[in-house]
Parts: C-alpha cells; sequence; structure tokens
C-alpha cells in the first residue's frame, strides 16, 4: 500500500476531511503527527504489505483488533444524529396532525353543506333531489343514523321494483345495526320484509319487538300471517288465538285461525265454535257477520 492509498483511507474514516489538502502538506503538519500518533497509518517505504493491510484494517475498526474506538467520540456522534431523528420524527407528527385536523374540518364542512342541500330539496318536494344530497352527506357521515333512516325512507316511497325495494331493505337493516333499538325501523322492516315474502326475516323482527310488547295485538297478527305463509300451521294457530286474547274486536285473526283449524289441523267443530264467539263478540259489526258465512 503506497502512501496515496493510506491517505485515500484517512480521508474516508473521517468524512473526507483530507481529501482537499497535499499529501506533502498533510505529512508535515502538526494535526498529521497526531493522527499518526493516534493511528498508525503505514508509511510509504513500509515494506511488509500484510502489515500495512492489517494496520489499514485497525485504522478502519476491524473486528479482529484489539483497541476499541474512542467511546466519547462515537457517544458524541450517536447523540447527534438522535437528535436529529427526534427532531426530524417530531416535525413528522406535527404536520401529518395538522394535515389531518384540516382535512376533517373540511370534510365536517362539505358534509354540512350537503345535508343543508338535503333538507332544502325536500322542504320543496324534490324527493329524488334530496335523496342525490343525502348519499353525499352519508357518503362523509355515515354513522348518522337519522339521516340514514331518512334516505331509505324516501327511498322505499320512490322503489318501482322488488330490486329497489330490496336495495331499500338492506339499506334499512343497516340502519338497524347501527341502532338496534330504533323501532320505527325495525318495524318498518317487517313490512318490507312481509312484502319481498322474507317471512322468516321478518318474524325474527316480530319476536324481537314481542320481547318489549308481549300484548301488541298486530305484532302477534302479523306473526300468524308469516307462519301461515310458511305452512307452520301450530305457530300460526298460537299466534292468532294470542292476538285475539289481546284484542277479541279485530275480525282477521279470528278468520285466519279458523281456517287453519279447519283446512290443516282437522279441527272444523273448534272453527265453527270460534266464528260464533266472533260474532257474539262483535255484534254490531258486518264484518264479523260477513267472515263466519263465507266458512259456513
Amino acid at each position: 500500500m503506497n502512501l496515496d492509498s493510506s491517505l485515500t483511507t484517512v480521508s474516508f474514516e473521517y468524512g473526507g476531511v483530507f481529501e482537499s489538502l497535499g499529501k506533502n502538506v498533510i505529512t508535515e503538519t502538526p494535526v498529521w503527527a497526531a493522527v499518526r500518533e493516534a493511528i498508525p497509518l503505514p508509511l510509504p517505504n513500509d515494506e511488509d504489505s500484510d502489515s500495512t493491510r492489517e494496520s489499514s484494517s485497525f485504522c478502519l475498526g476491524a473486528s479482529g483488533s484489539d483497541d476499541v474506538p474512542d467511546p466519547v467520540a462515537n457517544s458524541v456522534i450517536r447523540t447527534v444524529n438522535f437528535r436529529m431523528l427526534a427532531r426530524v420524527l417530531i416535525v413528522g407528527v406535527v404536520l401529518c396532525a395538522s394535515v389531518a385536523g384540516i382535512q376533517q374540518l373540511r370534510v365536517r364542512r362539505m358534509a354540512r353543506d350537503f345535508l343543508d342541500h338535503a333538507q332544502a330539496a325536500r322542504r320543496r318536494g324534490t324527493l329524488e333531489e334530496s335523496m342525490r344530497y343525502l348519499g353525499f352527506y352519508l357518503h362523509l357521515a355515515p354513522d348518522d343514523t337519522e339521516a340514514l333512516i331518512t334516505q331509505d325512507l324516501a327511498a322505499e316511497v320512490l322503489a318501482e321494483s322488488p330490486t329497489e325495494l330490496f336495495r331499500v331493505y338492506l339499506m334499512l337493516e343497516r340502519a338497524l345495526r347501527q341502532d338496534s333499538s330504533n323501532r320505527a325501523v325495525r318495524r318498518e322492516l317487517i313490512d318490507l320484509a312481509m312484502e319481498l315474502r322474507r317471512f322468516t326475516d321478518a318474524i325474527a323482527h316480530l319476536q324481537t319487538l314481542l320481547q318489549k310488547s308481549p300484548g301488541d295485538t298486530e305484532l302477534h297478527s302479523l306473526l300468524g300471517e308469516c307462519n301461515d305463509a310458511l305452512g307452520r300451521n301450530e305457530a300460526a294457530a298460537k299466534a292468532c288465538e294470542l292476538a285475539i286474547d289481546a284484542n277479541p274486536h279485530e275480525v282477521v285473526n279470528y278468520e285466519r285461525l279458523a281456517r287453519l283449524w279447519s283446512e290443516r289441523l282437522d279441527r272444523s267443530f273448534d272453527a265453527g265454535q270460534l266464528l260464533d264467539q266472533m260474532v257474539s263478540k262483535n255484534k254490531r259489526s258486518a264484518a264479523a257477520y260477513a267472515a263466519r258465512s263465507r266458512h259456513r
């Protein structure tokens, strides 16, 4: 190894401090003498190339060296690097948080504008325009259950095919998942499910409502209708009986129960007595007399 390569090694290790200096000037300065004393580099006249390579490896901190680099110098370098890294990270976090906050404010402002347009269109009576703006609003604020229900009910009014009704049904189910305590939405889902002939889904929703309103005649009546459509005769008859017990003036429940008993459950005699009981409890109801005459 010649002096030029030795100087290159030292220059690389110390960040190019000596790159711009001449060979003769460096070797004659006190700084160079101090470097030679601290880190013994081979002289140009060294004859043993192997020892030259070992000396160079020592200068670069090779793994086989017994000496350890100055811990104070390494500590200073590491401290400076970590401080700079920490500053960069802090600045990056602050910038990201600022950008995210500004974006959230913009989204909220846009959502509020869309909702205002939807409400204004609804007041004007332009339901389709209101639904369009509500869709924009819900895209930005999907957790607003009230707005979602409003849009779904408006869509139900405009629906003209089973496919559109089913889409409304799915949207209402999504609204119900966000607020499972919303009785109005669940009740609307029951009607839609029955219209779409999804009687099993309707029964599930009816049973949920009946847990809180066990004496609701309408719910028992609808439960009987759904079970009747599915061919669950015993369950349908039981629901009709509960509906009659809750309100003995609903003729439709007597009529359905009488048909189930006479046509499916082999209880024709009981069906006749049930119709007589219906008339006796509703003597002023023309519907009751008409229902009994249809089954005689």
